[in-house]
């Protein structure tokens, strides 16, 4: 586990950094948290802090699909039941 280390949140977020480019995102020169994906119209987009993830989009699917591959090298959890998609909270 890295927790506790000093280098933690560099390991991590080179570990992020290779996993979303890997995904064919494209990191932000302006801002190196944020990814963006385009895929046939749709946009996915990424903004990573420490240790969380912001995962938003133009449609659920795409939304899911890219949850569904952090899945496969992340353990997620995902806290963001009040919130949708288009960003309006839920009440």
């Amino acid at each position: 586990s890295l927790y506790g280390l000093k280098q933690a949140p560099a390991c991590f977020n080179a570990l992020v950094n290779k996993v979303l480019l890997d995904l064919g995102f494209t990191r932000c020169v302006h801002d190196t948290c944020m990814y963006s994906k385009e895929v046939n119209g749709e946009w996915c987009l990424v903004a990573v802090f420490v240790d969380d993830l912001l995962v938003t989009g133009t449609s659920e699917s795409i939304v899911g699909a890219l949850k569904k591959m952090l899945e496969t090298e992340f353990k997620t959890k995902d806290e963001a039941g009040n919130v949708t998609y288009e960003g309006q909270w839920e009440n």
